[in-house]
């Protein structure tokens, strides 16, 4: 495919306000996807639950639960604050628009790669996964795949986790609970606090023990963190003492604070005994061995293509790759290069699209392929 083709496939998919919660928009940008790959090599499937949607979509002849390798990507983004951030355009090597880091520019080269090989003929065992709530957790689409349709592929390749300093091969993720403390105490008048008890003092002196327990923030390192995210109390005016009081916090764990996301709720809880502590959602880690053979092919492959190291990293949030690694399979995340995801101004270098378009297609080609048929 000419790279401006790549492009346009890369400014259609953001023009798309395919923000979570329009599942409608996410449905219309998965049909827009599927429709590249009629009258092709491969054949495509949908799945659906309590409204999401994800495509499938895997090599004719081949076992759809059970690919080589699973190239695998999200379509939905979180919601822009103003509508002109669906307005892709280009500056330089810089593709602008929402979503163009996170993580349309993959899609845009998953889907250039496999055109590629089917326009060449290539026979492989690759399959590709687009699902639709990566934002929110991912329960009803990679979730679904994995744990309900039970697809099992020997390998996965996420095209997430983008990265502003360069290409990265990102084989562990932090594990993660958001979790609500709630605090109860006795109102007073505020001229009178001897006569109550201050639920939201209660509550801060958690929230401290919680942050004492974690440790001091360090800038980009693995290290578990913790996030005050918000504080609410049932106080109406400034003159009460309030009788109950709610925090809500996002913890990110690494192996060193637990090893799953029930330990560290437990460990949490026992840090706190004086407030109710409730998980609202656990996310699994993802760890992975350097040393697994789809792995070390994978970066080596990806290392000879650029013509440089790309190093091992690891990621601070979370992906839908957590889904896989959960079952045991090797799961590897591979973003493209840009800046400001989530938020205003966000770009991708495109120059990485097509790098990262020319990885996948190389190591397919190196790996997966079944058979070549001359044209």
């Amino acid at each position: 495919m000419k790279n401006q083709e790549i492009q346009k496939i890369l400014f259609d998919l953001i023009r798309f306000k395919t923000e979570t919660k329009k599942q409608s928009e996410v449905k219309r940008a998965i049909g827009y996807i599927g429709k590249f790959f009629a009258g092709t090599s491969y054949a495509v499937k949908r799945f659906a639950k309590h409204g999401v949607h994800s495509l499938l979509v895997y090599p004719k002849g081949t076992s759809w639960r059970n690919p080589e390798v699973l190239l695998n990507g999200h379509v939905d983004v979180v919601p822009a604050s103003e509508a002109g951030q669906y307005a892709p355009f280009r500056r330089g090597h810089k593709v602008f628009g929402r979503g163009s880091s996170d993580m349309k520019g993959g899609l845009s080269a998953i889907i250039g790669a496999l055109l590629e090989l089917d326009a060449k003929r290539v026979r492989h065992g690759a399959a590709f996964l687009v699902n639709g709530d990566e934002e929110v957790g991912g329960a009803h689409g990679a979730g679904y795949v994995v744990n309900d349709i039970g697809i099992r592929p020997k390998f996965v390749v996420v095209a997430d986790n983008p990265r502003h300093e360069g290409f990265v091969v990102t084989t562990k993720e932090k594990g993660g609970i958001w979790l609500e403390l709630t605090a109860r105490g006795r109102a007073a008048h505020a001229a009178y606090p001897w006569l109550g008890e201050n639920a939201l003092e209660k509550l801060i002196h958690a929230v401290g023990k919680i942050q004492r327990l974690v440790g001091k923030v360090r800038p980009d390192a693995w290290k578990t963190t913790v996030n005050l995210s918000g504080i609410h109390t049932d106080g109406a005016t400034h003159n009460m003492v309030p009788a109950g009081a709610r925090a809500m916090l996002d913890l990110r764990f690494t192996e060193e604070f637990a090893k799953s996301a029930d330990e560290a709720y437990r460990k949490v809880r026992r840090a706190v005994p004086g407030v109710e502590v409730r998980a609202l959602v656990k996310v699994a880690p993802l760890r992975n061995n350097h040393r697994h053979a789809h792995i070390r092919n994978f970066r080596s492959l990806f290392s000879r293509t650029l013509g440089r190291k790309i190093p091992f990293g690891y990621g601070h949030g979370a992906s839908d790759a957590r889904y896989f690694g959960a079952r045991g399979i090797p799961s590897i995340l591979v973003g493209t290069v840009g800046a400001h995801w989530h938020s205003r101004g966000e770009w991708v270098d495109f120059r990485t699209v097509l790098a990262l378009k020319d990885v996948v297609k190389a190591y397919i080609v190196k790996h997966h392929v079944h058979r070549e048929v001359n044209s």
